[in-house]
């Protein structure tokens, strides 16, 4: 059902009972009452139902997109000028606290996926960068066994690996992150190509 309160957008709700007082309605797993002086109107049809929550989704939703990907965009340019292990977490804690937000308000599809894809990609760019300041400028064959999510990185961004002699693989600490961080640059230009369409 869809619950018209009084100066707030129409909300999806499970209806639940309602007397001459008062309505008793779920949103979100959560039980509300209202007085029904706060309510304008309630619809029962499922198509109507859809059809409105279908509208204001999407509106709501390319707004919240829009914010994602500006959010994105400053965590990217800031690592266009260079900064430091410290500040990249700084700013990717603000930016991750806001990109959570707006995908709460982003329905499910393409642009949503590239958002979080595009958040993913700089959280694990800080995982790899933490593990570097650990154990010094390159991953090699021995830190890749001690340390499982690098190898688990290297192969879902599909960072290049030296072959040493033997078995022995190194990676180049700036080669891994510029790759996770392109990866993360490519979502979030798929994202805005699919705002602006």
């Amino acid at each position: 059902m869809i619950l018209d309160l009084v100066g707030q957008e129409p909300i999806g709700a499970d209806f639940i009972q309602a007397d001459a007082t008062s309505i008793t309605v779920e949103i979100n797993g959560a039980r509300r009452v209202f007085k029904m002086d706060e309510v304008v109107g309630v619809i029962f049809s499922p198509d109507e139902a859809a059809r409105r929550m279908s509208q204001g989704a999407t509106a709501q939703g390319a707004t919240s997109a829009r914010e994602a990907v500006r959010v994105l965009r400053r965590l990217n340019s800031a690592i266009d000028v260079g900064v430091s292990y410290a500040q990249y977490s700084q700013i990717l804690i603000e930016v991750k606290g806001s990109v959570d937000e707006a995908l709460a308000s982003i329905p499910a599809g393409e642009l949503r996926n590239e958002i979080t894809l595009a958040m993913e990609a700089y959280a694990d760019a800080g995982q790899a960068w933490n593990v570097m300041i650990q154990n010094g400028r390159s991953y090699s064959s021995d830190i890749l066994s001690v340390y499982p999510p690098i190898g688990a990185l290297i192969t879902k961004y599909s960072v290049p690996v030296k072959r040493q002699s033997g078995n022995f693989a190194i990676v180049n600490n700036r080669t891994m992150l510029s790759t996770i961080w392109q990866a993360a640059r490519t979502h979030i230009d798929r994202a805005s190509s699919l705002l602006n369409q």
